[in-house]
């Protein structure tokens, strides 16, 4: 389904008393009554963004979070900074007179040459409202997919770039902050047995989504774009598939098609890529290492054995206690899938811990073949040698927290967080609460 918006004239929007600069052709418009004067303006470094705003601080916050945006979005489709036409932002004070605007709007505006995108902020009570990342991809996006395109008369409709292209991106560029490890999301799109069809998906919006729903649609546009990423010459496809949103004929499916000779001819074709690729990503990181920690988790819940006993009685016994539980019947078929959990645990165990889980197995093996002799003192050692590997890093850690609080010449910015609150408690200063702060606290966030 077409996302279809309206293009705006700039001729017509002045009459309905928004102001045109010289030079730059922007549109600003009215706050309180009144149009933004020209010096509350801030041009971003590579001079794509003019953002409007009577807070010099915002103003330079959104300059530069845009940029950054804009970094990641054209390294997510290989692209060079090429843009040709202006993305302007106008930042204001929700209007109590106007009850129910949207905190934010998009909008491609006709200039006697060319065109330019148009972002309305509007801050309200709770500035997460605005999504500011989304309407900024968005932005981005829509400029790319129209800078080389005729562009049509005011009052015409065009075409934005998908949801899931959007999200998708988005998606990515925070994995690659946090770098974290999308294994599991995959993992449960799998578990589940509900993989929605590729040509249900794509057809699919994130309006109106509760919040279970959203990151549901946002794992599956992460699942989407990284796999159209990896066929061959995948960001390059996937910019041409972008150039091709202004021709786009309503058929999201054949749109793929088009832009993605390596889904296939058919439909049919195309699912199947879409469920074995998704497969693919859920077992691509099976084999990552553990950390530390999760070793030592692992380790605890797999030495404990489960197993009925011959009164009947069900239960779980330590491994330690094997004198209490080792001539009992179900014992020989309980150490025996021990020692297989524990082989399947030394693979991505923590090195620090790797001969320790073998040593467990083969303590494990030992017992199934009734040899106790020594046992005992095997386990107490390992035991004591697990503390010494838990106590050794800890040590670590707080050494490296001393170093880098008090002996580093670079500051790390680790302890900001602290030093700002300690300071705040110190002059008793609070935190500003107001809109324009909260609205830059979120942007922060969203960057961070």
């Amino acid at each position: 389904m077409k996302r279809l918006l309206f293009l705006v004239r700039a001729g017509l929007a002045v009459r309905a008393g928004l102001a045109v600069l010289p030079g730059l052709a922007v549109m600003l418009p009215l706050a309180a009554s009144a149009a933004i004067p020209q010096q509350f303006c801030s041009i971003s470094l590579s001079r794509q963004f003019a953002v409007y705003c009577s807070d010099s601080q915002m103003r330079f916050s959104i300059s530069s979070a845009a940029e950054e945006i804009k970094t990641g979005v054209l390294s997510v489709l290989d692209q060079k900074d090429q843009w040709k036409a202006p993305i302007v932002i106008n930042v204001r004070r929700e209007d109590p007179t106007e009850p129910g605007a949207p905190s934010a709007t998009l909008q491609m505006v006709e200039l006697d040459q060319g065109f330019k995108v148009e972002l309305q902020i509007r801050i309200g009570q709770d500035p997460r409202d605005v999504h500011f990342q989304e309407q900024v991809v968005r932005a981005i996006l829509l400029e790319f997919a129209y800078r080389n395109h005729p562009v049509a008369k005011g009052g015409t409709e065009y075409i934005q770039p998908p949801d899931w292209l959007v999200h998708g991106i988005i998606q990515v560029l925070l994995k690659r902050v946090k770098g974290s490890d999308d294994t599991d999301i995959y993992k449960s799109i799998i578990d589940s047995d509900r993989l929605m069809p590729l040509s249900k998906f794509v057809s699919q919006k994130n309006m109106d989504l509760d919040s279970t729903s959203l990151a549901l649609y946002q794992a599956y546009s992460l699942c989407l774009v990284t796999l159209l990423n990896q066929t061959n010459n995948g960001p390059y496809h996937l910019a041409e598939f972008l150039k091709n949103v202004p021709d786009s004929g309503g058929d999201p499916v054949a749109d793929l098609f088009k832009s993605f000779p390596d889904l296939g001819k058919s439909e049919q074709s195309m699912e199947k890529w879409w469920s074995i690729s998704v497969a693919r990503l859920a077992t691509e990181n099976r084999f990552r290492g553990l950390s530390l920690e999760e070793t030592e988790q692992r380790l605890k819940e797999t030495l404990k054995l489960r197993f009925v006993a011959t009164s009947g009685t069900a239960g779980t016994v330590e491994l330690g206690d094997f004198k209490t539980w080792l001539k009992e019947k179900p014992a020989q078929s309980a150490l025996t899938g021990l020692c297989e959990k524990l082989m399947e645990l030394s693979v991505n165990a923590n090195p620090l811990l790797r001969t320790t889980v073998g040593e467990y197995r083969e303590v494990a093996l030992a017992l199934s073949r009734g040899k106790t002799r020594g046992v005992r003192e095997h386990l107490e050692k390992l035991s004591e040698r697990r503390a010494n590997v838990a106590k050794l890093m800890g040590d670590i850690e707080d050494t490296m927290n001393w170093f880098e609080a008090t002996q580093m010449n670079v500051k790390s910015n680790a302890f900001d967080s602290f030093l700002k609150k300690s300071k705040q408690w110190e002059s008793g200063a609070t935190h500003r609460t107001d809109p324009i702060s909260r609205c830059l606290d979120q942007v922060e966030a969203e960057m961070n």
